[in-house]
């Protein structure tokens, strides 16, 4: 479902973004999840490589699980128009 912005004005827009990460302000994802959410592995990989995006893998077992910080990965979303 798709959520019409166009009528609200762009205070309330603003309000609206700061609430949504605000509440996933404690919130991880993980690492495939991030991607998709970014546009892909490799632009997430650059992300995490400029600190734009903090990322952290606890157990560094090969196949350990990747914990991505949500707010920051919501702000580098993909544009999907």
């Amino acid at each position: 479902m798709r959520i019409n912005l166009d009528n609200v004005p762009l205070v309330t827009q603003s309000a609206m973004l700061k609430n949504i990460l605000l509440a996933f302000e404690h919130e991880k994802f993980s690492k495939e999840l991030a991607a998709h959410i970014v546009g892909g592995v490799t632009k997430l990989e650059r992300l995490i490589a400029a600190e734009k995006v903090h990322a952290e893998k606890p157990c560094m077992k090969q196949n350990g699980k990747w914990f991505v910080n949500a707010p920051q990965v919501l702000v580098h979303c993909k544009n999907r128009r």
